[in-house]
């Protein structure tokens, strides 16, 4: 009786663990994780079928394929070394196929490769997951045109490649 007991309570508490995962892992990045600045690259923003929200873009997640030393196939993921440059600002250093052992790097995926003719003019694009973030509504104007300026860093929370999207700062004069 014992036995079928625990078989029913596992049965039941089961699908509630796996549902509990799915927010756990963003969780534990935003609580354990590096904070991180980006600069993040003008996108235009509007979507008025999701909601209020900003797409971004990053200059780390658009890097020539020289950095890696090798070809990259779509889909393939990839880690980009960061350093940060004289105002803390993280920069890609960077490529490899395997994770660093030491210092800041992000998990990408590749979604997209250009060439322009030779070699070391091909580019990599990557995306980390880190391309939207929801705006309460009717905020997004002071937002939308320091995007369209260039004037926007992206908080980002890092713990071993992955990101999490903290929040948006506005810089001031550049």
């Amino acid at each position: 009786m014992k036995s079928a007991a625990w078989k029913y309570l596992l049965a039941g508490f089961l699908p509630l663990v796996v549902l509990l995962f799915v927010p756990t892992r963003p969780l534990l990045v935003l609580t354990f994780g590096q904070e991180i600045l980006l600069r993040t690259a003008p996108v235009d923003p509007r979507d008025f079928f999701r909601g209020d929200y900003v797409e971004l873009d990053y200059d780390v997640a658009h890097l020539p394929l020289s950095l890696l030393g090798g070809e990259a196939e779509r889909g393939e993921t990839l880690y980009v070394a960061l350093r940060p440059d004289a105002r803390g600002v993280m920069e890609a250093v960077g490529i490899s196929r395997e994770k660093p052992s030491a210092g800041s790097y992000l998990a990408g995926r590749v979604v997209y490769l250009s060439a322009f003719g030779a070699p070391s003019s091909s580019q990599v694009d990557l995306d980390y997951g880190i391309g939207r973030f929801y705006i309460r509504e009717g905020t997004g104007g002071e937002l939308e045109d320091a995007l369209r300026r260039g004037g926007v860093l992206a908080v980002v929370r890092l713990l071993a490649g992955r990101a999490v999207l903290k929040e948006l700062r506005i810089e001031s004069a550049q």
